[in-house]
């Protein structure tokens, strides 16, 4: 089944409402605060797992051995396409399924291109996103692909765009003080009708995709062609924008921005800030060294390349320091 909506997180809203669940969801720690949020709001709990250092994405070993530990404690698991990097996980997922056959599987493919035909075998939603800073900017639209028999219905709620930009100011002062937030429920959440057909959706996003991806791909040449090797991650991780490892990374933003250009950091360690509990490290170390680069409408080879000499120059200076 396919739905759409304005949001990817509406999707997700509506889906929790519909599941006669309430036991918690494993989500992992570095994730956009939208997702608990959306949990939050929707009244359903979820515990955060760490990442791996090695593919940035959930834990697999953590996150089996939970689901192994406390059988029957856990209503399903959102898995997130770390920087919208696409590599197997179909042994992840279906061991999932082996510890619990009703375990929810939801994939979280938001910073991917939107696919509306795929066949899914192992897991049971898969989100897209083609709103605002997403691979397919159309400023607007959520895709989930659902699983027969998986009950989703439509659970409509007020919207007030300045109740979304209040939370949105509140939870990034807590990310960035690295303080506990306090969630108090407002009209955030837009989940009005998507506004177009499928079919239209899907001719717009594709359009969108087809015209986007050549772009990126001669900002991100420019990219991998000038900044040191060391310090980009892996191509799978390069699609959505372009992600280097850098030291001092709130200098090096500063660096930036101070010089007229932008580049933005995702995702922070979310553990204690929406969750109690101890520090989930390797998220912890990633979210603050991880600054993505942009590659979409908004920037040019040019202005990639005259980036780059600030980010050398900041990678050259940082190491001098700490050595």
């Amino acid at each position: 089944m396919l739905v759409t909506a304005r949001r990817a997180s509406a999707i997700l809203y509506n889906l929790l409402k519909s599941i006669k669940d309430d036991r918690a969801f494993l989500l992992p720690a570095s994730i956009c605060p939208i997702v608990p949020l959306t949990f939050l709001k929707a009244g359903r709990a979820f515990e955060f797992v760490d990442i791996s250092p090695d593919t940035l994405v959930m834990n697999s070993s953590e996150t089996l051995r939970r689901l192994r530990r406390h059988r029957g404690r856990y209503a399903g698991v959102l898995f997130v396409r770390a920087y919208g990097a696409m590599f197997p996980m179909e042994e992840l997922f279906r061991a999932i399924k082996e510890i619990d056959p009703s375990l929810l599987i939801v994939d979280d493919r938001c910073l991917t291109p939107p696919e509306f035909d795929a066949a899914d075998e192992d897991t049971d939603v898969v989100l897209y996103s083609t709103g605002v800073s997403k691979y397919a900017d159309i400023a607007v639209g959520g895709l989930g692909r659902i699983r027969d028999g998986i009950p989703y219905s439509v659970h409509a709620t007020d919207f007030r765009e300045e109740d979304l930009l209040q939370l949105t100011a509140s939870y990034k002062r807590a990310v960035a003080e690295r303080v506990q937030f306090n969630y108090v429920d407002s009209a955030w959440l837009d989940n009005r009708p998507l506004g177009m057909s499928n079919s239209k959706y899907e001719r717009v996003a594709a359009d969108n995709v087809r015209d986007i991806r050549e772009w990126k791909k001669a900002i991100n040449a420019v990219y991998a062609e000038n900044l040191p090797g060391d310090i980009q991650l892996p191509s799978a991780y390069q699609n959505w924008r372009f992600n280097v490892f850098v030291p001092e990374s709130d200098w090096m933003m500063k660096s930036i921005f101070s010089q007229g250009h932008f580049a933005s950091s995702h995702f922070a360690s979310l553990q204690g800030i929406f969750s109690q509990g101890p520090a989930a490290m390797h998220a912890e170390n990633v979210g603050g060294r991880i600054v993505n680069l942009f590659n979409d409408r908004h920037y040019s080879p040019e202005k990639a390349f005259a980036l780059t000499r600030i980010i050398r120059e900041h990678v050259k200076e940082a190491c001098c320091v700490n050595k």
